[in-house]
Order: C-alpha cells, then sequence, then structure tokens
C-alpha cells in the first residue's frame, strides 16, 4: 500500500510539476525511494526471521522496474547517453544487494537472492538494446517474464508464476504493437527492407528464447507433490509458450517475407526493365511470395499437429489444421499461375513446391496419427485420420492439375509436336491420364499397406475418371486422342486388376484354414 501510494504522488508530482531544471533534485528522490523499498523485503526477513513471502519478490520487480523506467525517462532529454550506462549500474546494484541477502537466507529458500540476481540479469541484459537505441522494451518484458517463471518454478510460488503470464503478455502486446509497425516495409521507402536482421527480428529473438526457458523451467522444477491442479497449471506453461513462440515466429516471418517481396516488386515496377514483362514479373514475384508463405504455414502447422499427437498435448492439435487450412487458402487465392505458364518448368516451380510441402505436412500428420493413436481420444482417432488422408490426397490431385493446366501443356504446345493439337482438348486428355494414374497409384499403395480407406479413394477417383472418359472426352477428343486416353484407362485399371488378384490370393494364403478344409 504504501509503494502503491508513493508511486502515484510521485507520478502526479512529475507530471504537473516536473521541469527541465529541476532534474537533480528529482533523480535524487526517485532514488532515495527506490533505495527504501528496495531495503524493506531484506529488513522484513530479519525481523520476522523467516522466509521471503512472494509479494517481497513482486514488489522488487516492481519496484525495479518502475525506477528504471523513470530513471530512463529523466535522462532521455539531456542525457541520453547514459541510459545504458544506469541500466548497467543498476544490475550491480541488485547484483550486490542479493548477495548480501544471501548470508541471512536458509540454504535451501534463497528466493530473495534468486530474485535480486534475476533483476541484475535483466539490467544488464537490457543495456545494451538501451544504449543502440533498439527494441529495448520488449526485451526487458520477456527477460522478466523469463525471470519470473524461472524464480516461480524454482521456489514453488504460484502467484510469481501468475506474474509471469502477465508479464509475457506485456511483452507480446508490446512486439505486436509497437515493434511490429515500426521495422515494416512501407511502399516508397528509401532505405531497403532486410529480412529477419532488423529491428522487430532482434526483440522477436529475444522473447522466443524467454518463452521457450519459461517452458523448460516447467518441467525443470515440477512441484511436489504434484496436486490436480499443480499438473494443469504444468501443462499450460508446458504448452502454451511453446505454442505461443511457434505462431510469433511463423508470423514474424511471414511479414518479413511479404515485406521483402513487396519491396522488390515495389523496386521492379520503378525499374520498368524493357525486356521483361512488367505484369508478368509483378506475378512471378507474387507468386513466390505467397509459395513461400504458404510452405511456411504449412511447415508451422504441420509441425504442430504432429508435435501434439506424438507428445499427445491437447493444445497444438486443434491450431495446427487451422495453419494449414491458411496455407491452401493462400494458394489457391492465387489465380496467375496459368499466365505464368510460359515462364516455368513442370513440377520444378514454387507453386508446385508449395502444393507439395502442404501435402508431405498433411500426410505426415496422417502418419503421426496411425502410429500414435493411443495416445488420443477415440473420436480424434476415427475421424481425423481419414480426414488428413482424404485432404492430402485432394492437395496432391489439384498441385497436379494446376500443373497439367499450366506449365505442362505450355511445354507440349512450344514443342510442337501434334501440328492438330488443340489447347483445350488437349487439357482434358491430360487431366484423364493424371487421374487415372493417380487413382492407381493410390490403390496401388492401398493394396500394399493394407490401407482400406486409401482404396477406396483411389476406386472413388478411378470411377470418376472412367466416367469422365465416357462421357466427355469421347465427345470432342479425336480418333488418336481417344485411343491413346483409352489405352492409357485400360492399362491402369488392368494393373489395378492385377494388383487386386495378388492382394487376394496373399489375404486366403494367410488366412487360417475352416473346418470344411480340414
Amino acid at each position: 500500500l504504501a509503494f502503491g501510494g508513493t508511486v502515484f504522488v510521485s507520478g502526479a508530482w512529475w507530471v504537473t510539476w516536473y521541469a527541465p531544471e529541476k532534474f537533480a533534485e528529482t533523480l535524487f528522490f526517485f532514488t532515495l525511494f527506490f533505495l527504501v523499498f528496495a531495503f524493506v523485503p531484506v529488513v522484513s526477513i530479519l525481523v520476522r526471521r523467516s522466509a521471503a513471502s512472494q509479494w517481497d519478490g513482486l514488489l522488487l520487480f516492481a519496484n525495479g522496474g518502475i525506477y528504471g523506467l523513470a530513471v530512463h525517462e529523466l535522462l532521455a532529454a539531456d542525457y541520453s547517453s547514459w541510459q545504458g550506462t544506469m541500466a548497467v549500474i543498476l544490475g550491480f546494484f541488485h547484483f550486490g544487494l542479493g548477495r548480501l541477502v544471501s548470508r541471512w537466507e536458509e540454504a535451501g529458500e534463497r528466493y530473495l537472492q534468486r530474485t535480486l540476481t534475476g533483476l541484475a540479469v535483466l539490467c544488464w541484459t537490457v543495456a545494451l538494446p538501451i544504449q543502440w537505441d533498439q527494441q529495448w522494451v520488449t526485451i526487458g518484458w520477456a527477460v522478466e517474464g523469463a525471470i519470473l517463471a524461472v524464480l516461480g518454478w524454482s521456489t514453488g510460488r504460484r502467484l510469481t508464476r501468475i506474474a509471469a503470464g502477465l508479464v509475457f503478455l506485456i511483452a507480446v502486446a508490446h512486439w505486436i504493437g509497437i515493434d511490429l509497425s515500426a521495422a515494416a516495409y512501407s511502399t516508397g521507402q528509401a532505405a531497403s527492407f532486410i529480412p529477419i536482421f532488423n529491428l522487430r527480428g532482434g526483440s522477436m529473438l529475444a522473447l522466443l528464447i524467454c518463452l521457450l526457458l519459461a517452458a523448460w523451467s516447467s518441467h525443470r522444477w515440477p512441484p511436489r507433490p504434484l496436486t490436480r491442479a499443480d499438473r494443469w497449471e504444468g501443462e499450460i506453461w508446458r504448452g502454451l509458450p511453446v505454442l505461443s513462440a511457434v505462431l510469433l515466429a511463423t508470423l514474424w516471418l511471414s511479414l518479413d517475407t511479404a515485406d521483402y517481396f513487396d519491396q522488390r516488386i515495389d523496386q521492379f515496377r520503378v525499374l520498368l526493365d524493357p525486356l521483361w514483362d512488367t505484369r508478368k514479373g509483378t506475378l512471378w514475384l507474387e507468386t513466390w511470395k505467397r509459395s513461400l508463405l504458404s510452405l511456411l504455414w504449412s511447415l508451422s502447422g504441420g509441425g504442430l499437429l504432429i508435435a501434439g499427437i506424438i507428445a499427445g498435448r491437447r493444445l497444438p492439435r486443434p491450431v495446427g489444421p487451422v495453419l494449414l487450412t491458411s496455407a491452401g487458402g493462400i494458394l489457391l487465392d492465387h489465380g496467375g499461375h496459368a499466365e505464368l505458364a510460359s515462364w516455368q518448368w513442370p513440377l520444378l516451380n514454387p507453386l508446385f513446391a508449395a502444393y507439395a510441402g502442404l501435402a508431405s505436412a498433411l500426410l505426415l500428420a496422417y502418419r503421426a496419427h496411425r502410429r500414435h493413436s493411443e495416445k488420443l481420444p477415440g473420436w480424434e482417432g476415427r475421424v481425423i485420420p481419414p480426414a488428413l488422408l482424404t485432404l492430402g490426397q485432394l492437395v496432391i490431385l489439384v498441385g497436379l492439375r494446376f500443373e497439367v493446366q499450366g506449365p505442362l501443356l505450355a511445354r507440349l504446345e512450344a514443342l510442337s509436336l501434334f501440328p492438330s493439337f488443340d489447347a483445350m482438348l488437349g487439357r482434358e486428355l491430360l487431366l484423364s491420364v493424371l487421374y487415372a494414374l493417380q487413382a492407381g497409384a493410390m490403390i496401388g499403395i492401398g493394396i500394399g499397406r493394407a490401407n482400406r480407406w486409401l482404396r477406396a479413394l483411389g476406386l472413388g477417383l478411378m470411377l470418376a475418371t472412367i466416367v469422365k472418359v465416357f462421357f466427355f472426352d469421347l465427345s470432342g477428343l479425336g480418333q488418336l486422342y481417344r485411343i491413346f486416353s483409352f489405352l492409357v484407362l485400360g492399362a491402369t485399371l488392368l494393373l489395378i486388376s492385377y494388383l487386386y488378384q495378388r492382394y487376394q490370393r496373399a489375404e486366403s494364403s494367410t488366412a487360417p484354414p475352416s473346418a470344411e478344409t480340414e
């Protein structure tokens, strides 16, 4: 109560009466108040002759933080070169006070000493960013949150852990609200934008390290004995900081990627190179941007989903599909692929790489579900694997369809191997061949791996291909192309029939003999 009243009165005086000529007096009284409340917890443990409470540690953090911010603002006008030095001095003060307190605290407790040492580390960490005018506020909040989390778990203080969570929320909010826009690229910006190695990248890296340190501390010092509330809190602390770190890293890298390509697009429009088609050049850069963003979101979403499945964690499993859906939406929203067909090689272009990345994430998540189904609820093991397998095959089909309609068809037209080759008819023929081959591959893999759902998907696609060939392709294709289409379809059906016969023979040979046979 005394500390809160002092802060309120001092703040009100500063806002109302402070002037630069009162700098020395203001700094003296602020330092005096700081020293009084810094020694209050020390005197308290000496008088009570008991272990320090959580409120003592929180008072030290609040006192040091508010004093540090106040001195930083005081020095900003005329003595800004001393701001970093003041942070170093403040760190040495807390470190020395911690060494002094260690003489009176019990060896197994050391709560105040750890708190003061953490404050010293905090001051020394933000000293360089303050001196270099970096995004030091986010770094300071992140380091304070990590220190509070380590203190809370190592000493078993729940209130300290709650304070750590609140501090992390402030750090994340400051990065999103201040750092994000401060280092963003804007159209017409003179200075070149450098991805990753920029102001928001430094503060984000510190925030990610601190979040992972907080998650590690909850694993390193689990409470004993372990109650139901402790188990629930530990699961949140082991999962939520890691999940937040992955999402923040994804956001940071996505924005840096988008800003970098926006800068390149602006530079390209300014150059207006006559050897390049300006619209196609812009579309090419836009394709690379969307493809890299989709790859990044597929990696993040697939990683979260797979990690949640393998570790049996609830938090990442709902977030992974959301990121994977967003990755697919980024790809489907891009309509310039056909216009860039003549610039790309089939299967060797950024858009197909993005489709392949999304399909790989879905299929790897399906594989993880099959291998670790015992760690998941029953409904999740029944519903999610077929959905992942179906979506993975659908993404492969859509990606290959884009390749057939775009780069592959453009290359065949450029080769002029077929003088009467009509683009629309050729596209339908190639799509029928593609569908038949993919259906055959799905059925073959489903037979080899004894996967009934994959075989059902392959049979459904093959049935749709047969309907397409008989009712649509035959009415438009020439005689030569009809023969080719039937040959491919017939060969695929024969291969599927052969594989099914082998599969049935293998099943009958491994089945136990019946009573009649005996």
